[in-house]
């Protein structure tokens, strides 16, 4: 009875041993992110929140644009504030965006359907422009603030400011929406 126990023992021992010595075979030696071309870190440091309670990953669907030359964009914020006045129960719209995030306030008909506004003018800015995070608020307080932002960079607001601008109201547009 004791040999079968002592060879079957021995067998796990061994057969662990071999596992955990062996390794995948294919990774370099130092393991450091460098070599294996791994960002070091993955996420981008102002991602949001989206409205459903999910981060949003730096995923390359999301492709950067040019910072130095905002011409470059497929889209102009005045665009997008069209495609969000085109949702039925929105009568009137005003957007601000930088490279990755755009902002847009509603002034919407009837409240009581807020949300589902608010979820079918993401919806219809994500079909056409999936690269930017949106951040969609028909709160009158904040789409004031971003009214305000927006003619700050009509006045050419510096584009670091802008940013953090952006940065701050997504935030308070995402975490408002959480609470709603």
């Amino acid at each position: 009875m004791r040999m079968p126990i002592r060879t079957s023992l021995s067998i796990v021992i061994l057969s662990s041993a071999l596992v955990l010595g062996g390794g995948c075979g294919n990774e370099p030696d130092d393991y450091t992110n460098r070599e294996r071309n791994v960002k070091q870190n993955a996420i981008k440091p102002l991602n949001r929140i989206t409205s459903d309670g999910k981060a949003t990953p730096d995923d390359g669907a999301r492709a950067p644009i040019a910072e130095t030359n905002p011409k470059q964009n497929r889209i102009n914020h005045d665009q997008l504030a069209h495609i969000a006045e085109s949702v039925p129960g929105v009568e009137s719209a005003i957007a601000v965006m930088n490279d990755t995030d755009v902002l847009v306030g509603l002034q919407i008909e009837n409240i009581g359907k807020r949300k589902m506004i608010e979820k079918q003018v993401t919806s219809a800015l994500n079909w056409q422009y999936p690269e930017y995070r949106y951040h969609i608020t028909a709160n009158d307080e904040l789409r004031e603030r971003i009214r305000s932002v927006s003619a700050r960079v009509q006045n050419g607001y510096h584009a670091q400011m802008l940013n953090q601008d952006i940065g701050i109201l997504a935030d308070t547009i995402d975490v408002s929406s959480i609470r709603h």
